[in-house]
């Protein structure tokens, strides 16, 4: 579950039945196609090495990034070199805007573009999508379709089928690897006859190369995260004891 063999395996499937398209090549027109998303949440260091994989299969997707996050800092100096070598691989990068503090459509609509702004400034190159962080909080920001001029909303109409009561018949198959389960169904058992138009949402903190159930990925996870902030501490003081380091 969750291996770098495993993701390689559901891109070749796509691949083979559906075009993997970037968001911004899709119209109302366009009736076949694969757009893939990566919401990234807890390292960038797992989203970069995806982004290596991806770009060796020869595809590029979109990589949403947060600025408000508790467990990373994404316009630290380490982040934003990953940041641009995520998108020098040929993948564009995102907002990924959490709205939980946020009252109205207008209070959201302005506190994406002051996040974009601030995110563009420091990245150096423009951010032109964003996606909601736990939208299934608040439905209506999944049936707004909120649309924004000159950015792409990753849950827009043309990549994503909002319902209350699931339909006989999908305008767009959604699926998503949220909480390291893939609820609405695993992409290898899709049926490729029945669906033409599909977004595959994946957190990059679920994939490793040997793959983990969700507990021991989270149990991997901590490692790397506790392995990086101790290095962090010692370079920043002199003072840190070196035999607190994990080599």
């Amino acid at each position: 579950m969750f291996s770098y063999n495993e993701y390689k395996n559901i891109i070749k499937l796509v691949e083979s039945n559906l075009p993997i398209m970037d968001f911004a090549n899709i119209d109302e027109k366009t009736d076949k196609y694969c757009v893939i998303r990566h919401d990234i949440e807890f390292s960038l260091d797992r989203a970069y090495k995806l982004a290596k994989i991806e770009q060796q299969l020869g595809i590029s997707s979109t990589y949403t990034v947060q600025l408000r996050n508790n467990t990373y800092n994404a316009l630290s100096d380490k982040n934003l070199i990953l940041i641009h070598k995520i998108e020098q691989l040929g993948h564009k990068i995102g907002l990924h805007i959490c709205p939980d503090l946020l009252s109205s459509k207008s209070k959201i609509i302005e506190e994406i573009h002051k996040e974009i702004n601030i995110f563009q400034n420091y990245c150096g190159f423009k951010i032109d999508r964003f996606a909601f962080h736990r939208p299934n909080l608040r439905p209506e920001l999944l049936s707004w379709y909120l649309k924004i001029p000159e950015l792409i909303n990753c849950n827009g109409k043309n990549y994503f089928h909002y319902f209350t009561t699931r339909p006989d018949k999908l305008n767009v198959t959604y699926l998503s690897d949220s909480n390291h389960q893939w609820k609405s169904g695993h992409p290898i058992n899709l049926d490729f006859n029945k669906t033409k138009k599909l977004q595959i949402n994946t957190h990059p903190f679920s994939w490793t190369e040997k793959g983990f159930e969700s507990y021991g990925n989270f149990l991997s996870l901590i490692k790397e995260r506790n392995n990086e902030m101790l290095h962090d501490m010692s370079s920043e003081n002199k003072a840190f004891p070196k035999e607190l380091l994990i080599q």
